[in-house]
């Protein structure tokens, strides 16, 4: 077994680090139990699953073609919610003193939502280069293994996929 000799001056210096170490860790430990960051971390939170919650909702409500819009309009159900969010938010407590009280939260989740639907707003954009209040609609194609709606050739499938002609002479191609 090999001896290693410390230094006083590398004891003294690395006992500082460990002090200061520690000292880091209760002002952490101190900022955290804080209410403004107890505050921020419900904003976020809340933020967050409106964003999710929309995000789940739209992929699981949308049309094929990835528009989710109020029947017989070209108005989006999350432009809806964001108004709706931001009208409970701003003048929650007119409507009804227990209204009051959800302002924040309704304030939090608007936040989401929008963040949720401007997201979508680029992405459409991106794709598109035409700019609309409507997210989804550009043309989404069908996912893989969507039967015969299936426009793609998964590179795990043994063989076209079923009514695909492009995907066909390719694996009859040997290529």
């Amino acid at each position: 077994m090999a001896v290693v000799q410390i230094q006083e001056t590398q004891l003294a210096r690395l006992g500082e680090q460990v002090n200061s170490s520690r000292a880091l860790a209760q002002r952490l430990k101190e900022q955290l139990k804080s209410k403004g960051t107890q505050d921020n971390a419900v904003v976020l939170a809340t933020a967050g699953l409106g964003a999710t919650a929309f995000g789940y909702l739209r992929g699981r409500l949308e049309a094929p073609s990835g528009a989710w819009n109020i029947p017989g309009t070209t108005i989006d159900y999350e432009a809806v919610a964001v108004v709706a969010l931001g009208a409970l938010a701003l003048g929650g407590g007119m409507i009804s003193k227990s209204f009051k009280r959800l302002e924040a939260p309704a304030t939090h989740a608007a936040a989401g939502v929008l963040g949720h639907y401007l997201g979508q707003l680029a992405r459409k954009f991106a794709k598109t280069g035409s700019l609309s209040l409507v997210a989804g609609g550009y043309g989404m194609l069908p996912s893989p293994g969507a039967g015969e709606r299936s426009l793609s050739y998964h590179q795990t499938q043994m063989a076209a996929p079923f009514g695909d002609p492009i995907a066909t002479a390719l694996a009859e191609s040997g290529v």
